[in-house]
């Protein structure tokens, strides 16, 4: 009995510990300017190869974006949390299911490229039951884009990815 009584506070001595692997932020930062890409705020997809104007399973846009969050400036890196609204019309889908790739780009003052960061947001179309059909689907998704404490990001473009086929399509 004395054993499990040692036991017992031992163990809530160690869960009452402060975990020293979580990081503090040391301060607040003023967040980057951030803009959408130009070239690269319009996506289109297809299931079927190769893509063309005929045969796309939905497009989407970078439609807005927004920093709720205090940028946050820790020992070895900078935090900004980014909101985006995505808008996404379907146009001959044959399951609800979408994958966007997106990317972040960190621009320092002088506009060279300091980092660049990708993501995956996937999401559900809306069904709409009496039409049979998807309709357009607004997806709010968060990114984190993370940046060197040494070096600051002054800017962040958002775009989708896309290859060069996707992109001649567009433009």
């Amino acid at each position: 009995m004395k054993n499990f009584l040692l036991f017992l506070l031992f163990f809530s001595i160690l869960s009452c510990s402060s975990n020293k692997s979580e990081k503090k932020p040391l301060k607040t930062v003023d967040c980057p300017i951030t803009y959408f890409a130009a070239e690269h705020k319009n996506y289109v997809f297809s299931e079927k190869n190769p893509i063309n104007i005929d045969n796309l399973s939905f497009k989407a846009n970078l439609n807005n974006f927004s920093i709720n969050d205090s940028c946050l400036k820790y020992d070895d890196y900078t935090k900004y949390s980014i909101d985006i609204l995505i808008i996404i019309s379907p146009l001959d889908m044959n399951n609800s299911f979408v994958n966007l790739p997106i990317y972040a780009a960190s621009v320092d003052e002088n506009n060279n490229v300091i980092d660049m960061q990708y993501y995956s947001i996937e999401a559900n179309l809306d069904y709409d039951e009496d039409s049979k059909t998807y309709i357009e689907t607004e997806i709010f998704s968060k990114i984190m884009v993370l940046s060197s404490a040494n070096k600051a990001a002054k800017k962040i473009i958002i775009g989708f990815m896309m290859d060069t086929k996707t992109e001649e399509l567009l433009n």
